[in-house]
């Protein structure tokens, strides 16, 4: 597509006229949008981040079930300690294979936050 873009903006403008000079100028335009879109790929950088989301959900969801279940069983503290070390080592390989989220846009999820958009609360 970027490349027959690219053709067809070059033959529009090969020609002086005001009416092949706009359809080669769009043609072009079309090509480096779709170049750029290509490089930045946004539909993969979707999907990695939702995974990421999901995965770090599934963790918080079986902390909460071990904290709130788990650690009332009658249990050895060796394995609760083994438990912990276990979802310890998930949050850390989370934390190094997921997609980091732009400065940016951390900064302003954090001012709408503070700006009483959402509410956020630890849990108790």
């Amino acid at each position: 597509m970027i490349l027959f873009s690219s053709i067809a903006g070059a033959a529009a403008l090969s020609e002086f006229d005001p009416k092949h000079i706009i359809a080669g100028l769009l043609s072009i335009i079309v090509a480096v949008l779709s170049a750029v879109i290509t490089f930045l790929n946004p539909n993969q950088k979707v999907s990695a981040h939702l995974a990421a989301g999901n995965s770090y959900d599934a963790l918080l969801n079986e902390v909460r079930i071990f904290r709130t279940i788990g650690c009332w069983e009658e249990k050895s503290d060796a394995v609760i300690s083994e438990r912990l070390r276990h979802f310890s080592a998930r949050k850390t390989h989370l934390n190094q294979t997921c997609p980091q989220v732009p400065r940016w846009a951390y900064l302003t999820g954090k001012k709408g936050i503070d700006a009483g958009e959402g509410k956020y609360a630890v849990d108790v």
